[in-house]
Order: structure tokens, then sequence, then C-alpha cells
């Protein structure tokens, strides 16, 4: 277990976590306990389908007199095709045969669809900081037509926990996941 001294404390949907800044202070680590009884999967639900919730705590966090943490170092990959998460977003003119793509491609003998959008993520965090890389091959075709006292606080993700990488200037996350097994 990694085990450090922190200062931004936040609080969202009943789960508790923190944050951990990176040198030059344009991006965090966060990390965030579910409360007990809830799944990762749940609780990461909950936070996203309310867009301002984490973007709230992030921009409120509290900053705790001691805030003392311990997570596990860990590695996690994510790979999957966004061809129906991209579809259920409402982005239909891209696929098939219906496919435009304006002033991109004029000729009727040049028409392309997407066919795939593979997406690749992976995060790995250890003692030395953490590295996380995404990315995202889309292929076409050729397409027929407040704490009042000070008190110490602790933080321990020694269960299954959400994490994330936040942008600071903005608040928003560029990076979430979650971590189920404790290895």
């Amino acid at each position: 277990m990694l085990r450090t001294e922190e200062r931004g404390y936040i609080e969202i949907a009943g789960g508790k976590g923190f944050l951990k800044t990176y040198k030059g202070g344009a991006y965090c680590f966060m990390g965030l306990l579910p409360p007990e009884g809830v799944s990762t999967e749940e609780y990461l639900q909950k936070i996203l389908l309310d867009k301002k919730t984490l973007y709230d705590a992030v921009r409120n966090m509290d900053m705790a007199p001691e805030l003392q943490v311990e997570f596990p170092e860990f590695k996690a990959e994510y790979g999957a095709d966004m061809v129906e998460t991209v579809r259920a977003l409402g982005v239909e003119k891209s696929f098939g045969a219906q496919a435009e793509y304006g002033k991109m491609i004029t000729a009727d003998s040049e028409r392309i669809a997407v066919d795939q959008i593979e997406h690749r993520a992976m995060i790995e965090v250890d003692q030395s900081g953490t590295k996380a890389a995404a990315a995202t091959a889309i292929t076409a075709t050729e397409a027929a037509m407040v704490i009042d006292e000070p008190e110490i606080i602790k933080i321990c993700l020694d269960r299954p926990f959400v994490y994330g990488i936040i942008d600071m200037k903005s608040r928003v996350p560029i990076f979430l996941g979650v971590q189920n097994t404790m290895e």
C-alpha cells in the first residue's frame, strides 16, 4: 500500500475520497471509496448521472488539516468497440450507406462509412507516480452509398474504489475507472 498525507478531501454521493496533486498542479489523482454496500459500478453510475456532482465536489473540496491516505499500487486496462455507445449518443450519420461527411468527401465514388471504433485505455499507479494512456481508432470502409474542528481523516482504499485523473483548471475528469480487485 502507498501511504501519503494529503489536504484535498472530498465527499461525493455518500462516498469519501481524496485528491493528490501531481507536480505542477495542473492535474491530480482522485481516489473515491463508495459508501459501504454500494458497488463501484453503482457508485460511478450515480456520480456520472448528475454531471455537476463530481465537478462541484472537486471545486468545493475541503482542505483537511491532516488527511492520511492509503491506496494500493495497481494497473488496469480497458478495451471496447464503441460503435453502439456512439450510436446511443445519437450519432448516426457516420455509419452505413447513409453516412454523410459534408464537404470532406464530395464524390460519390469516394463515399466511406465508419464500421468500427476501437477504444483502449490503461493506467498504472505505483510509488513512482501515475502513467495513463488512451487511444481510439476509427475504421472506415467504402460505403455503398466544511469541518468544524480539526481532525485526522483517514481514507484507506482497501476495498473496491473509483479512481480518476482530474484536470484542475476545468475541474473535469480526463480519466475515470474502477478498481475491483485488491492484489
